[in-house]
């Protein structure tokens, strides 16, 4: 028997998912089983018939994917915190981004992945105010960043370019 007859035989279109066809044969096997149609020799042909097809489409219909797991009330306060920490960032509202992420740290002080978004919104905040020329408070966040993620080696090689760009900048406005 081919994947298309068994499909047919288990009224389902081609490609059927896994689950539609557990539930088809289910549904199918209910009302052609022999205990239900006693001495029926066509009812049971039927059924074995479409307990072949079942078996055979298991093995072709992609398996259904596990359950997702449940998460915890941390796990959900972490990815809600985190989908609007990106939209913050999109739209370059980084004081209100150290609010959030600070907010949560406090939270989960122990959280080595907000100790990472921490270290990443400081860095960029220490970014901007250096490009806007307040070279005070753009060192203070910046090691900060380092302070908060001293592992992270991506992080910490940026900050140490910056503090060097920085440090040009404030001896081309002192000669200016």
């Amino acid at each position: 028997m081919k994947p298309p007859e068994c499909y047919r035989l288990l009224g389902l279109p081609d490609g059927a998912s896994y689950a539609a066809v557990k539930l088809a044969y289910r549904r199918r096997a209910r009302l052609l089983h022999p205990d239900v149609n006693g001495q029926d020799q066509a009812a049971h042909e039927k059924f074995i018939q479409l307990t072949t097809a079942y078996k055979l489409l298991l093995k072709v219909a992609p398996p259904a994917p596990p359950p997702a797991p449940k998460l915890t009330a941390e796990q959900q306060l972490k990815q809600t915190v985190y989908a609007q920490l990106q939209n913050l960032l999109k739209k370059q509202r980084l004081p209100r981004s150290i609010a959030l992420i600070e907010a949560l740290a406090q939270r989960l002080p122990h959280d080595v992945e907000i100790k990472q978004w921490q270290g990443i919104v400081y860095h960029l905040w220490g970014r901007k105010l250096m490009q806007s020329g307040s070279f005070e408070k753009a060192q203070a966040y910046l090691f900060k960043a380092k302070r908060i993620d001293p592992k992270n080696q991506s992080l910490l090689a940026d900050i140490e370019r910056d503090l060097r760009q920085m440090r040009r900048l404030q001896r081309q406005s002192i000669k200016i």
